[in-house]
Formats: structure tokens, C-alpha cells, sequence
């Protein structure tokens, strides 16, 4: 729902994702990436409630300041938190990954918690700790919850647009892409892969295709040289992209009219 006045707002629309498990999540801290502000990126946490006490809760750090808890209300025992990923390009159907995006993390004493993996509002671009590596993504969540002491924050470091990827394994796959209009003379990759992997880009326009010649690294801003022609040829008409991949990941790409724009900026994933 949404408000101008924070007094009146419209009628509550449930958020559509595509059918799945229906499970509680928390504080999704939605929020336009600064990188392509068509999209949203959310990260909500997710609520998951043990059906009774096992062993299991017995061997994880503070298991007596938990059953403390559990005088007051059995979920405050039972229950354990996560982050999943989620995005959007209107704000109402999503497409959510059920696979952890943070996990509590190896057991100390106040995580494995009801509260754990709820991240602050958010990204931050950061540099990377490594000699001349590049740029990266800072998230922060909070710690010590139900500890009685004051919070503290953890930084978590991702890489540029790497909320998800296109993987293939050792053994080749391809990914074929919905039809696009694009517009400019050059197509750059944010890829990743082994020093036996490979990406090779192909595009289709009617009556013309391209083949890449075969990328390995990892890098954030690849420009794709494409064997038999320049990709300003099929600007302005429907292209489909088809990425065959071995023992590597595509995180985004982007088409431009840069030779060199600067990594962090104004790529589409």
C-alpha cells in the first residue's frame, strides 16, 4: 500500500511471487539499486519456527539463555532466522530465490536466533581490501540480539551486481535470453570463471548473428569482441542473447556507448 499523507493510504495489494512456499518474512528493505534504478532489490529475512525442542538446540552456544526465553513464549527458543534475495522491476511481482542469501553463520554464542540476518537499509560501495581489486558491495546487519547489551554491526563485502548469477558447472550449459532492444556500439560482461571455464556470446537479429570469441577471467566490466561483426549493428532491433557458459558465472551485463565507462555505474542486471 502506499500513502502521501501517512494518514490515508490505499487498499493492500499482497505482494505476487510466483507461486512457492508460502513462509513469514520480515523488513524486506526494498530499495531501487543504485546501479539500475529500474529494478528493486529486497532482502527480507525469513522466519523460520521449529516445531519443538531437539537435541539439535542443545548442542548450538546459549542453549540455557534460550530456555530462559522459552518461559516467555516458545518461539522466542524455536525460532531461528535468514536473509533471502528478492527482486522486482514494478514493485509487485517478484521474483524471490529460496536459498539463503545470508546465512547465520558458524555458531557463537548470539546468532542461531530468532533476530539474526536482518540487514539495514542499504548498499554502500566500498573498495575492496586486495591490492588493486576492485570496487564492492558493503551490507551491514546487527548482532548481540537478546544478549541485553547494545547492538553492534557486522559488514558483509559482496561483489559489484553479485546478488545472483548465471552458473554453469564443469560440464556446458547455455542460457538463452528474452528478446531485448538495446542501444549502442558496446556490450560489456561482469563474469567470473575458472581458469578452465569459458563464456562465449552469441546474439540473434533477423538475418544476422554474432559470435563472441571466448572469454575467461573476472572481471566487472569485460567488453565482448565479437569475431564476425560490431554489435552497433543490431542496435534498435529485437536481439536475442544466447551465453554458453562452462565453469563460470554471469552476474550482469550492459550495452553502451562508452569504450571505457567506469566500473560501478549504470549497469543492468
Amino acid at each position: 500500500m502506499t500513502s502521501v499523507d501517512f494518514k490515508n493510504w490505499t487498499v493492500p495489494v499482497p505482494l505476487d511471487f510466483g507461486g512457492g512456499d508460502d513462509y513469514p518474512l520480515y523488513t524486506n528493505v526494498v530499495q531501487p539499486y543504485y546501479r539500475a534504478d529500474h529494478i528493486y532489490v529486497g532482502f527480507p529475512s525469513r522466519y523460520v519456527e521449529k516445531k519443538a525442542w531437539t537435541p539439535n538446540f542443545d548442542q548450538l552456544p546459549g542453549v540455557a539463555r534460550r530456555r530462559q526465553r522459552m518461559a516467555t513464549s516458545p518461539r522466542y527458543g524455536l525460532t531461528v532466522t535468514d536473509c533471502v534475495f528478492m527482486s522486482s522491476r514494478d514493485g509487485k511481482t517478484w521474483k524471490r530465490w529460496d536459498e539463503a542469501f545470508m546465512r547465520p553463520g558458524p555458531e557463537r554464542e548470539y546468532n542461531w536466533v530468532y533476530g539474526d540476518c536482518y540487514p539495514a537499509l542499504g548498499l554502500i560501495e566500498t573498495p575492496g581490501d586486495l591490492p588493486h581489486a576492485p570496487r564492492e558491495l558493503s551490507l551491514y546487519a546487527f548482532e548481540k540480539h537478546w544478549s541485553g547489551e547494545p547492538a553492534t554491526w557486522r559488514r558483509y563485502a559482496l561483489r559489484i551486481d553479485g546478488f545472483v548469477s548465471y552458473r554453469a558447472t564443469y560440464q556446458p550449459g547455455k542460457v538463452t535470453l528474452k528478446p531485448i532492444i538495446f542501444a549502442g556500439r558496446r556490450l560489456s560482461l561482469n563474469f567470473s570463471t575458472s581458469a578452465a571455464g569459458s563464456v562465449v556470446i552469441r546474439l540473434y537479429a533477423e538475418g544476422r548473428a554474432l559470435r563472441s570469441c571466448e572469454l575467461f577471467g573476472d572481471n566487472l566490466d569485460r567488453t565482448v569482441v565479437f569475431e564476425d561483426g560490431d554489435v552497433a549493428l543490431l542496435a534498435g532491433q529485437p536481439v536475442t542473447m544466447e551465453i554458453e557458459m562452462r565453469d563460470a558465472d554471469v552476474y550482469s551485463f550492459r550495452f553502451d556507448d562508452a569504450d571505457t565507462p567506469p566500473a560501478g555505474h549504470g549497469r543492468a542486471p
